[in-house]
């Protein structure tokens, strides 16, 4: 099951308080549930004729009447999320504990407790509040009640004071939750995990080396690591290799080492070196009927994103892009390809591209230099293929396409004799 969503009920927190900003109406929030008791107490004592109570409960119908709009609004954003909200309380509550001691857990406790406010105290209040706003409920019990006392009123003036006093500070305690949360995913994975590297981070010189580098979903007794050489600003892999030899895998393995080394994680590798990167893919393609875009369009659109962060100042962009314009035909996928890879390494991109088409690997000039060959193979036995997903220098020299329709029961012939 998804977390409870929060977010309906920081929004307003963080919006403007509406009854509050009126003087009068808080002052005849209190001023005129008091003269319709002693009106009542008049009438019940006999000091004073049963007409005297018209006055007060006309003046309070109309205030109802007014602000109906406003006390069903603040009903409804609170009411339909509360659940929500304070069930973060006594994480909260946790984290105005936390140590001192390790830098990161006590920043996120100072922010927590900034302005001398304790969230977790801040949440009782507004337990409190939204309690009494729980007579809304009671469809017998609230009409009377909310005309005699002017109960929505009263409850949305509450509730509004909470906002004033802490609705600013609220979204802050939930983004410092989340921290510590990504904190404690991090911090679980490496002690499953005492194998894995923390990536060494270099800004000066952008580059990208990893040794044994893996996935980490894989499991470690299947997990084949591979060694990545320094792949410099400007330059990048061009991978290669027959269908279920590991290139997708091994491109997901290259994202996901520099996502976890940014984020300050564990690495499923020995070793890795990175600098801070935008990080731009196009491996998980999906098109759309209902916004009509085709396949090969959405890969264009990823591919259009990568070149124009290359073009953008700041970080370097890292790139992994995999089967390359593999949707259009072959003549038009090698012009277009190679123009893409040689865009991105003049730009000062680095990355990696995956590919079946063998005749991209034929390459010259600058993109020759700037290009590594490399590729997965398989071994073939009779009618049996097996991978190793080890990472080897060139390009592949065959494909298995062909033999794989064979093994899924295809008598497709091996050669177009």
């Amino acid at each position: 099951a998804l977390p409870p969503n929060p977010e309906p009920l920081l929004a307003w927190a963080e919006s403007e308080p509406m009854l509050s900003r009126s003087t009068l109406l808080a002052v005849a929030s209190k001023a005129l549930p008091v003269a319709a008791l002693a009106a009542l107490g008049g009438i019940w004592l006999g000091a004073v004729p049963g007409f005297v109570i018209l006055a007060p409960l006309i003046a309070q119908l109309l205030l109802i009447y007014s602000t109906r709009n406003e006390t069903g609004r603040v009903f409804t954003a609170v009411s339909t999320t509360e659940g929500a909200f304070l069930r973060y309380g006594s994480m909260l509550e946790l984290c105005e504990r936390l140590s001192l001691d390790a830098e990161l857990l006590g920043a996120l406790r100072n922010r927590l407790l900034e302005g001398g406010v304790r969230p977790s105290a801040a949440m009782h209040a507004f337990r409190r509040a939204v309690g009494w706003f729980d007579l809304r409920h009671n469809g017998l019990v609230h009409p009377v009640v909310n005309l005699l006392l002017l109960w929505d009123v009263n409850c949305v003036l509450m509730l509004e004071r909470w906002q004033q006093a802490y609705g600013r500070l609220a979204r802050g305690w939930f983004e410092a939750l989340g921290e510590l949360e990504a904190l404690s995913s991090l911090a679980g994975l490496y002690h499953d995990e005492p194998g894995y590297c923390f990536a060494e981070i270099h800004e000066a010189a952008p580059a990208f080396e990893a040794e044994a580098l893996g996935h980490p979903l894989i499991d470690s007794d299947a997990r084949i690591a591979n060694d990545v050489g320094r792949i410099e600003a400007g330059h990048g892999l061009l991978v290669t290799g027959s269908n279920m030899s590991g290139k997708s895998t091994f491109l997901r393995s290259l994202g996901l080492g520099a996502v976890m080394g940014l984020a300050g994680g564990p690495v499923c590798a020995t070793r890795l070196s990175i600098a801070p990167f935008k990080l731009k893919t196009s491996i998980r393609i999906s098109d759309s009927l209902e916004g009509g875009i085709s396949h090969f369009y959405a890969e264009l659109n990823k591919l259009k994103d990568a070149v124009v962060a290359a073009h953008e100042n700041g970080a370097p962009v890292l790139f992994l892009l995999d089967e390359i314009l593999h949707g259009t035909n072959s003549r038009e996928r090698r012009i277009g390809a190679r123009w893409l890879i040689a865009e991105l390494l003049r730009l000062g991109a680095l990355g990696a591209v995956s590919t079946h088409d063998l005749a991209l690997c034929e390459l010259s000039g600058e993109l020759a230099q700037r290009l590594e060959l490399v590729h997965f193979r398989e071994s073939v036995q009779g009618d049996r293929m097996t991978f190793d997903f080890k990472l080897r220098p060139g390009p592949v020299t065959a494909g298995n396409a062909l033999r794989l329709m064979r093994t899924v029961g295809l008598d497709v012939p091996l050669d177009s004799s």
